[in-house]
């Protein structure tokens, strides 16, 4: 953390059983970007992250537990939850205002 200057760090929770789980998920399933890097580490469950390239294409990666990804700040991207809608990771910040989403028009 120190060395890439985060300064904190959460853990997120989404199952089935989350109160409003689809408002959740709403906020990040458009195309957008963050000033500050994504940086997840998944604990549980499965994530996928479909990153826009400089080029103007998509990649999708799929994390599973142990999986340890950052996008870079200012990448366009988007997040679904996997077939089983279920994921538990920790999530490392610079700072919480770069987590605005920008959402790309």
């Amino acid at each position: 953390m120190a060395e890439r200057g985060y300064r904190t760090r959460d853990e997120v929770r989404l199952s089935p059983a989350t109160e409003g789980l689809e408002a959740i998920l709403a906020k990040f399933d458009r195309e957008h970007l963050h000033t500050d890097d994504e940086v997840r580490y998944v604990l549980a469950g499965e994530g996928i992250f479909d990153i826009r390239s400089t080029d103007d294409r998509w990649m999708r990666v799929v994390v599973h537990p142990g999986d340890f990804i950052v996008v870079p700040r200012d990448r366009h991207h988007r997040f679904f939850l996997g077939e089983a809608r279920t994921i538990h990771a920790v999530r490392l910040f610079e700072d919480q205002a770069g987590w605005v989403p920008h959402y790309r028009s």
